[in-house]
C-alpha cells in the first residue's frame, strides 16, 4: 500500500484508523500523508491527536505546533 502516491487516500485509511481506535497504524497513515504533502494541516492535527490519546505528550505538542504554524 505504501506504492499509493494520494495524500487524501492516506488521510482517509488515518481517519478510519483513529475511529476504530488503531493509533499506531494511524500514526503511519498520517505520516504518509505528510511525505506527500508536508503541510497538510488536517494530517499534523489528526496526528498530534494520536499522540495525545496515546500519552505521548511531547510528540502532541510538537505537531499541534506545527499544525499551528500551517493554521495558526
Amino acid at each position: 500500500l505504501n506504492l499509493i502516491r494520494d495524500s487524501d487516500f492516506w488521510l482517509t485509511k488515518g481517519i478510519s484508523m483513529t475511529t476504530h481506535n488503531q493509533l499506531s497504524t494511524a500514526i503511519q497513515c498520517y505520516k504518509q500523508t505528510l511525505l506527500l504533502n508536508q503541510n497538510h494541516y488536517v494530517a499534523m492535527h489528526n496526528l498530534a491527536v494520536c499522540y495525545e490519546r496515546l500519552d505521548k505528550i511531547s510528540s502532541a505538542l510538537k505537531w499541534f505546533k506545527r499544525a499551528s504554524q500551517i493554521k495558526p
